[in-house]
Order: C-alpha cells, then sequence, then structure tokens
C-alpha cells in the first residue's frame, strides 16, 4: 500500500471518528474506495452499510505547515509543504 492511500485512508477514518456523534463500544469495519465520474476528483468512500463518504478535495493548508512534536517532552519542530500534504487531503461534502 502506498504512502498516500494509507494517509488517506487514515484521514477517512479521523473524519469518521470526529464527525460521529455516538461511537459504538466496539465496531469493526472494512472500508471500501469507490469510483467516482466527478469532475472536481470526488471519491466515494463506503465504510459500512448506511455509511458512505462523499469526499471532495480539500484545502486547508498553507504552503510553508510547521508540525511540532512535543510527545516525548521535548519539542521537536518539523516544517513540510501543505501542498504536498493536500495531494491525498478530503473532506465529506455532508458534513462541512
Amino acid at each position: 500500500m502506498s504512502v498516500s492511500f494509507r494517509f488517506f485512508v487514515l484521514s477517512c477514518m479521523l473524519l469518521y471518528v470526529v464527525s460521529a456523534e455516538t461511537l459504538p463500544d466496539f465496531e469493526v469495519a472494512y472500508p471500501k474506495l469507490l469510483e467516482s465520474r466527478g469532475v472536481r476528483g470526488e471519491k466515494v468512500l463506503h465504510i459500512k452499510d448506511g455509511l458512505t463518504l462523499q469526499l471532495e478535495k480539500t484545502s486547508v493548508l498553507s504552503e510553508n505547515f510547521i508540525l511540532t512534536d512535543s510527545s516525548s517532552g521535548k519539542s521537536v519542530v518539523t516544517q513540510m509543504n501543505g501542498k504536498v500534504l493536500e495531494q491525498t487531503l478530503y473532506h465529506d461534502k455532508k458534513n462541512t
């Protein structure tokens, strides 16, 4: 699996968790990326029966994106190219 596809799936799962009102105790889902013929590069991600995300490209990062990680007790600053990160960044049209 390519890194960009993993980032895409992780972003979609994060979007699902953030937008969910209540989460069940435990549930396993096997998301499927479906074909879409949208002009703007939309993608359809089927999570489970009754939950399908209509994803479209999004632009929320600046060109110079700074990530600061303080999880080890020491700040580690990483400069990233926001435009490259956005190449695989999508949002659900219904939950904007």
